[in-house]
């Protein structure tokens, strides 16, 4: 799992205070932070959060938008399928 962090506004923007938070809320997977907005113009990203699952070989299989995202994410059959999945390279 990795999170792409794209500022809202720019108090969100600084990196100390990005780390921070992280720590504070405990998370440990990569978070990349994307202060120009390019990978969120790249996808197309209308909403946050906006939850993409992705399939080994680099495919998007699901796309969630908005508030209800995390919710969906986490009742979804898809995602167990999508993480089952064997590798293009059998890893």
């Amino acid at each position: 799992m990795i999170s792409i962090h794209t500022a809202e506004f720019d108090a969100a923007k600084d990196l100390d205070r990005i780390k921070d938070q992280a720590a504070k809320n405990h998370l440990t997977f990569a978070i990349a932070v994307d202060n120009e907005g390019a990978n969120w113009r790249a996808s197309d990203n209308r909403y946050r959060p906006s939850i993409y699952l992705v399939d080994k070989a680099g495919n998007v299989g699901y796309r969630w938008e908005g508030d209800s995202a995390v919710k969906g994410t986490r009742k979804s059959p898809i995602r167990s399928t999508l993480l089952a999945e064997q590798s293009p390279t059998g890893k």
